[in-house]
């Protein structure tokens, strides 16, 4: 598994277009973040921490998302892409097996098709980063 730093995967990047930010946040940290859209900390506030608890990083939301969920919904309006790095064997020109994690890009459907399983059945993943687009968040009614 992955060994990562108390600050890894915590960011937010803005753009002309879209927002990013680091699947590591927890919503109290989304909340309390001044560079995080405030129409998003709206979002945040009154349907994904509400629903799955200010302490909660949002990779972890992600993976136990349903379909008939409040914050499902609210990441659909929002069409958001996600970035998971997921595990890969592949042999080097030595012949040796080693592991590389590239990155993938995923629609919200597609993301819960392929790694919302049952925690025994899931694949070794690394959720780095959702997106949106700032059109999508402008036009988002929850």
């Amino acid at each position: 598994m992955f060994e990562l730093k108390d600050s890894d995967y915590k960011y937010v990047l803005q753009d002309i277009s879209n927002v990013f930010i680091g699947a590591r946040f927890t919503y109290r940290d989304m909340m309390e973040n001044e560079y995080v859209p405030s129409r998003f900390q709206d979002a945040v506030c009154r349907v994904f921490a509400k629903e799955a608890g200010e302490d909660t990083m949002l990779c972890d939301h992600l993976l136990c998302l349903g379909k008939e969920s409040e914050s499902y919904r609210g990441f659909s309006q929002l069409k958001i892409r996600i970035k998971v790095a997921v595990a890969e064997k592949k042999t080097d020109k030595s012949g040796k097996e080693i592991l590389l994690y590239p990155a993938k890009d995923y629609e919200l459907e597609g993301f819960m098709k392929r790694f919302c399983l049952p925690e025994g059945e899931r694949e070794d993943i690394l959720i780095q980063e959702i997106s949106f687009k700032k059109r999508h968040l402008a036009s988002m009614h929850i």
